[in-house]
């Protein structure tokens, strides 16, 4: 007797099932059709204006460099990789700081330890408590 609600629900959830499908395909069935079939209208387009409207209304190439400049000052100089340039003279002390050097070198005769922390306490294991 279970059997009949049974096999009467799962049919009418099918019916329903391929209703709103065949209602999406015939509402919709152009744009579905070009989905599916991944087709679109292919649609010809035609010059608004002569070619020589065109030509005349293209830029030389004086004002793109001029824009280009300008864009460039107002941007600032480029964030792309470029070498440094150091200072020749970066490895030569001079007299003040050779003078400083030998005032301070009584201090570098000491052996300086490497800064690693001390090593960790040993594990504790707490002793047992009294039975009772």
């Amino acid at each position: 007797m279970r059997v009949v609600p049974k096999l009467g629900v799962s049919l009418l959830v099918l019916s329903s099932l391929f209703v709103m499908l065949l209602c999406v395909l015939l509402s919709r069935r152009r744009a579905i059709v070009a989905h599916l079939g991944c087709w679109k209208r292919s649609s010809r387009v035609e010059p608004a204006a002569n070619m020589a409207e065109i030509a005349s209304n293209v830029k030389p190439a004086e004002e793109t460099a001029g824009n280009l400049a300008f864009w460039f000052a107002m941007s600032g100089p480029s964030r792309a990789l470029y070498t440094i340039n150091e200072d020749e003279s970066e490895g030569k002390d001079t007299e003040v700081e050779i003078a400083i050097d030998a005032a301070a070198g009584d201090d570098d005769d000491e052996e300086m330890g490497f800064a690693t922390p001390c090593a960790s306490p040993e594990f504790f294991t707490p002793s047992v408590s009294p039975a009772h």
